[in-house]
């Protein structure tokens, strides 16, 4: 067993997130916002692009939603990182997709808390797509 001296701090490597979640914080909250304006704009034009493919396709039925963008796109970096594991710009941007998607849904929720009676949880409707993409 290590000596309490030789036992690395649970705290030594927080500098190290905390400049992740910075550099995460300024590509979404400003350099996103320059480059491809509004994220929910866009991400809502990213669904409506990919309904459109799709459904001319034969491929959905379900309507893709921003939160699906959000998700696919988060999908996708993990999917380069199998063959690059360290390369940091697919790191930060699948965090950058959560953390927008999670920012839709703290939005969403409180919209619907200022409409709801209280003590009231509203249920948001989810219908998976079950149609098999070919």
């Amino acid at each position: 067993m290590e000596s309490p001296e030789n036992m690395e701090s649970p705290w030594s490597h927080s500098e190290t997130r905390r400049t992740v979640l910075r550099r995460v914080e300024e590509m979404v909250c400003k350099n996103r916002q320059l480059s491809y304006g509004d994220a929910e704009n866009n991400l809502q034009d990213i669904a409506d692009f990919w309904n459109l493919w799709l459904k001319k396709r034969g491929k959905i039925t379900n309507e893709i939603t921003k939160y699906d963008v959000c998700q696919m796109m988060s999908l996708m970096k993990c999917a380069r990182k199998i063959n690059n594991i360290t390369l940091q710009d697919n790191w930060d941007d699948s965090v950058g997709y959560e953390v927008i998607g999670a920012a839709f849904a703290q939005e969403e929720n409180e919209q619907s808390k200022a409409f709801s009676k209280p003590g009231k949880q509203v249920k948001h409707e989810h219908k998976p797509n079950t149609q098999k993409i070919s």
